[in-house]
């Protein structure tokens, strides 16, 4: 006969030693593993991961939600085996968060950065969306549903953050997991736009909505993207600028180009490029790449390449974010 006793929700009751006569409780269960397992790894994640964010009800709209979760524990964390459960549905990707870093979940990635810029670290967009009547958010680890955290968030705790604009800030980051579920452990907070190229765009466009304001946008259909312009330093709004590898000089060895860069435009990674064919591109030989003056914000620039044996080539300038 084996007699069995009330269990508290997610805590664990098992043989200690394995197979042993005496009961012992786990703050997570060991399923597939010893009972002697301190389970170190998957604590610290228990331990270590929070939410510390959430913007459930933008003035603006569903596609401006967004989840921030951060590393308050005192190791880095895998976060490989990491999903939201409840509320919103999202597994997170093979990451690694450090000490103190923290990263955001979008309903809408591609708007997010549009406010958010490319200096802030999103890592994914997750399915479902945020309940604008409060709900229970579950954080957990795969495949057993181990807890690391569950709360309920309540619309009514900060009028500022139901549909008010504001989003929900955690006051204590150390404080014990309840404390989550309580309108004391959180405050509201205000998304002032600081990043260059959220900047960039309001300033411009006068707008952050993702059809036109998203970096692959092309609000004045010039064949630029928002990218481009916002490297090279043109009006978004205004057709037919130029600033893209204009011809300088050239001789049977090398070729000089000019172009402008933004220096705002941080974050970004650019090349010079060519091809024959227009499908096939390679990275050209840069042999110089100088600067000529500065006006306002906008360097001028001259880059110099080799030539090649080639009859007829194409260039192009490239530019990404950095990874």
């Amino acid at each position: 006969m084996v007699q069995w006793s009330y269990q508290r929700p997610d805590i664990s009751k098992g043989r200690t030693p394995d197979g042993g006569a005496g009961y012992a409780t786990f703050t997570l269960p060991t399923i597939g593993r010893s009972n002697s397992d301190n389970m170190a790894d998957l604590l610290e994640l228990q331990n270590g991961l929070r939410v510390v964010r959430l913007h459930f009800d933008p003035a603006e709209g569903t596609e401006y939600e967004y989840v921030e979760v951060k590393n308050v524990g005192p190791t880095s964390l895998d976060l490989s085996k990491v999903r939201f459960a409840s509320g919103i549905d999202f597994r997170f990707p093979k990451i690694t968060l450090a000490i103190d870093e923290s990263v955001s979940l979008a309903e809408n990635r591609v708007q997010y950065e549009t406010v958010h810029g490319m200096s802030t670290p999103v890592i994914g967009q997750y399915d479902e969306k945020l309940s604008n009547d409060g709900e229970t958010l579950r954080l957990e680890i795969s495949p057993h549903g181990f807890l690391i955290q569950e709360f309920r968030y309540e619309e009514t705790w900060h009028p500022s953050a139901d549909g008010g604009g504001d989003y929900l800030k955690v006051v204590d980051e150390d404080a014990t997991s309840d404390a989550w579920n309580t309108a004391a452990q959180w405050t509201t907070g205000t998304d002032a736009i600081t990043d260059p190229y959220a900047l960039w765009i309001q300033s411009n466009l006068n707008t952050l909505e993702a059809a036109t304001a998203a970096r692959l946008a092309d609000p004045d259909r010039d064949g630029l993207t928002n990218l481009i312009e916002w490297f090279i330093g043109l009006d978004p709004t205004n057709y037919g600028e130029s600033g893209l590898l204009e011809p300088v000089a050239s001789d049977p060895t090398q070729a000089t180009f000019r172009y402008t860069r933004n220096l705002d435009s941080s974050g970004l990674i650019y090349r010079i490029q060519e091809s024959g064919d227009l499908i096939n591109w390679r990275d050209a030989i840069v042999t110089e790449d100088m600067s000529t003056g500065v006006s306002g914000n906008i360097d001028h620039r001259e880059v110099t390449i080799e030539q090649t044996a080639d009859s007829r080539l194409f260039r192009r300038l490239e530019v990404e974010t950095a990874p």
